[in-house]
């Protein structure tokens, strides 16, 4: 993707004007219905022309609704977590899943920054995944909670308001 809007993706992407955001998003959306399999939309950052935090906003908003759940999954995985447990609860009418994990844990540094947006501990990761799965959750009044232990694992909690009774 390389940018959140078409008028940079041009910039960085001359066939993005033919072949703009909206269609690729649509296409790749026409692609995972058909195939089921994975998708990964690429970002590379270009110091000072892609990686503004307002840039990383604006491509949580584009990417909203499609990859929530698949992102704590695949940090847990890609950090080194050998079992996963996922639990789902109604709680004060909330919906909660929860993703615990056997992997190496998040310092209180890393913890207290692992939401936000470009901040990875990967040496390859854009840092999005969890700006994203944040970004998600707050626009639908949900919340993502996480705690760690160091050696230990961590535990996400996907918190989001359960649908009233119409």
């Amino acid at each position: 993707l390389h940018a959140p809007d078409d008028s940079l993706r041009s910039r960085i992407v001359p066939v993005n004007r033919s072949i703009g955001l909206d269609a690729v998003l649509a296409a790749a959306d026409r692609y995972w219905e058909a195939s089921g399999r994975r998708l990964t939309f690429e970002y590379v950052l270009l110091g000072g022309l892609n990686d503004a935090p307002a840039q990383a906003k604006a491509l949580v908003r584009l990417l909203r609704g499609r990859q929530a759940l698949l992102n704590v999954v695949r940090n847990a995985v890609e950090a080194g977590a050998k079992q996963l447990h996922l639990e789902a609860s109604l709680q004060d009418g909330r919906v909660e899943l929860v993703l615990t994990d056997d992997g190496p844990g998040m310092s209180e540094q890393e913890l207290q920054h692992a939401t936000d947006p470009f901040f990875s501990t990967k040496a390859s990761g854009t840092g999005l995944g969890l700006a994203i799965t944040r970004q998600i959750l707050e626009d639908h009044d949900g919340s993502v909670q996480v705690t760690s232990t160091p050696g230990r694992g961590t535990r996400i909690a996907l918190v989001f308001p359960s649908r009233k009774a119409a």
